[in-house]
């Protein structure tokens, strides 16, 4: 049978069978050559296993030969975009282009290793790429490319627009009717656009350089993420190249728990020699690669034994009396209050004792 004499029920019809995620941290061109690929596109369903699938239909092994499925970037309103796809199936001038032997009545198209790759977002740098985009000639919907304008701010949506096209028995390429041949994914924003990652407060304001020391950090707003693998927390000594990763415990909606590192080894045979320095903790969304920091200070003593390291000249530490502010701080903590907030984190015993020896 001949494509004209072809049926409409007949036709290979293409559709979207899971979404991309809502949004994505779009990469630059220079992480784009090589195996610095990396922020791959997820899939709606999440999970690191999950990508932008397609469903094709309608096949005939009897009739079709091959099938072709080419990809692009378009707007929200159907638009060819500037930004372009790297990866597996990816086309130098940034094309997706996906070629396989018909076997089967219905196939699926996973793209399982593409990233969205953006340009530059000012004068003739956009001009460029705006130009090289429309000179491809993928323009699945026909829209007419003088009826948009691209600036900085309209960029950060997108879609993907997909075409399918299939060789039939005598070698000719064919494509099927457009309701059949086109489908487009839903909106893929800007991540940056929608992380918050504000820092609100860590508890206990102070920390020591011999880490293992349990600190709470509070956010302003939700976490993004509810897997605690998609955060790094690291502290640091500003100014310097002086970090250490921490550990993660605990992730809830506003917090994050972790265990602090040990600086002791980072710091030999640098030029500190002070009681107190100024660290600073620093987390980090790996997925989008947003980050927020707040300042703690870092004291030289030891939290279980009082020793210090950095302070070698200052001799034995003296027996002062404790500030008053500090007993006050200590008899509140005896406040049925904070006793069961202690009790909660699993704190109240190790916090008592450590009441009990001052």
């Amino acid at each position: 049978m001949s494509a004209e004499q072809q049926q409409p029920c007949d036709w290979p019809s293409i559709s979207v069978l899971e979404q991309p995620a809502s949004h994505h941290r779009f990469r630059y061109e220079s992480e784009a050559p090589g195996s610095r690929l990396g922020g791959l596109l997820y899939g709606r369903s999440g999970g690191k296993s999950s990508c932008v699938r397609l469903r094709i239909t309608g096949l005939d092994p009897d009739r079709h030969k091959e099938i072709v499925v080419l990809g692009g970037t378009v707007n929200p309103e159907l638009y060819p975009h500037p930004y372009y796809m790297a990866g597996d199936n990816c086309e130098p001038n940034g094309l997706f282009c996906y070629r396989r032997p018909v076997t089967a009545t219905e196939m699926t198209v996973s793209l399982e290793k593409v990233s969205l790759i953006c340009v530059g977002k000012l004068g003739a740098k956009l001009a460029a790429a705006i130009r090289k985009r429309n000179e491809l000639g993928f323009n699945p919907y026909g829209k007419n490319l003088q009826d948009v304008k691209y600036t900085s701010r309209n960029l950060n949506q997108l879609r993907l627009a997909f075409q399918l096209h299939f060789v039939d028995k005598d070698g000719a390429l064919q494509a099927s009717p457009h309701q059949f041949a086109n489908a487009v994914t839903d909106v893929v924003s800007d991540i940056k656009q929608l992380v918050k990652l504000n820092i609100d407060s860590v508890l206990p304001p102070e920390g020591s350089l011999c880490g293992g020391q349990d600190v709470w950090i509070y956010f302003k707003d939700p976490l993004p993420h509810e897997d605690k693998s998609q955060y790094q927390v690291s502290l640091c000594i500003p100014d310097t190249d002086l970090s250490q990763p921490a550990r993660i415990e605990k992730l809830q909606k506003h917090l994050l728990s972790i265990v602090t590192p040990d600086l002791r080894q980072t710091l030999i045979g640098s030029n500190f020699s002070c009681e107190r320095l100024r660290g600073q903790l620093v987390v980090k969304d790996l997925r989008s690669e947003v980050d927020s920091c707040l300042d703690i200070v870092l004291t030289d003593s030891c939290g279980h034994c009082g020793c210090r390291f950095l302070s070698q000249d200052a001799g034995p530490q003296s027996k002062r009396k404790r500030p008053a502010a500090a007993d006050q701080n200590l008899n509140s903590a005896g406040d049925p209050a904070v006793v069961d907030a202690l009790r909660s984190i699993g704190l109240e015993e190790d916090f008592m004792a450590f009441l009990s020896n001052p």
